[in-house]
């Protein structure tokens, strides 16, 4: 899962060690990756120094695009900059507490939670063709769960 943090001032992600190597990214799914010492970035929850930044390409709903994800030590969720946001072409809706992406919903949160949305290596999804229905729709995304290699450290993925 990818938090939607518009306090994040990077342009793509933030993710702590730990939690990458739980995504159990494969060194092939990562396409480049830079070293970035005494470099810091900033997020709603504090500051952190970044170690490296990776790119991969990720799907969000039914947008596939390289997302570069700044790399900090810890347990840091995986948070999506509002520039991820607007790359992956979803919009924030928080008079609804809604997630929302060509105008079909992605997904929803309740008081006192961040919002949420899957985030996905480009070759794990499965995107159903979208239907012609009414605003707010569901966008159905299935994962590819042989192509995981029997991750099961969430019940995000």
């Amino acid at each position: 899962m990818g938090f939607a943090d518009s306090c994040y001032n990077g342009s793509g992600a933030v993710c702590g060690t730990e939690r990458l190597a739980q995504m159990g990214l494969k060194p092939t799914e990562v396409l480049e990756t830079v070293e970035r010492p005494n470099r810091g970035v900033e997020y709603g929850g504090g500051r952190a120094e970044v170690l490296r930044s990776v790119k991969v390409m990720a799907q969000i709903g039914v947008r596939t695009e390289p997302l570069w994800v700044d790399v900090v030590r810890g347990f840091l969720l995986l948070l999506l900059s509002e520039g991820a946001m607007h790359a992956f072409g979803f919009d924030l809706i928080t008079s609804k507490r809604r997630i929302q992406q060509r105008g079909k919903v992605l997904a929803e949160w309740s008081e006192g939670e961040m919002p949420a949305v899957q985030v996905l290596p480009a070759g794990l999804a499965t995107v159903e063709p979208a239907d012609e229905g009414a605003e707010g729709d569901a966008v159905e995304v299935g994962v590819d769960e042989s192509a995981m290699g029997g991750c099961r450290q969430c019940s995000g993925c």
